[in-house]
């Protein structure tokens, strides 16, 4: 997706769909792409998340920020938060594996 209101499907490990919607994007000085999912199986409503690379100065590492709100729906807010952590987890692991880190 590279413009705001361009949708992506991405799959869970298990195959589940999950559709986000790209909200913001910049692709020059501050690194960020800001999307809200519009469907999932993670029990939430109202996510949105925003993702921030920031270069490491000292080696040749880059630093990634996720960060993102929402409203556990139908479960308790200790299941909710613990699945998107699990979640943001496995992406991030993805990450590292894809570029080596």
């Amino acid at each position: 997706a590279s413009k705001a209101g361009a949708r992506r499907r991405l799959e869970m490990q298990d195959g589940t769909p999950i559709i986000e919607e790209q909200t913001a994007r910049s692709d020059s000085g501050e690194l960020f792409y800001t999307y809200a999912i519009r469907s999932s199986p993670l029990p939430v409503k109202g996510y949105i998340s925003t993702v921030r690379v920031l270069p490491v100065t000292s080696a040749d590492h880059t630093f990634v920020e996720w960060t993102g709100s929402f409203e556990p729906d139908g479960t308790d807010e200790k299941t909710a938060y613990g699945l998107v952590d699990s979640y943001y987890r496995s992406c991030l692991a993805s990450l590292e594996k894809y570029f080596g880190g």
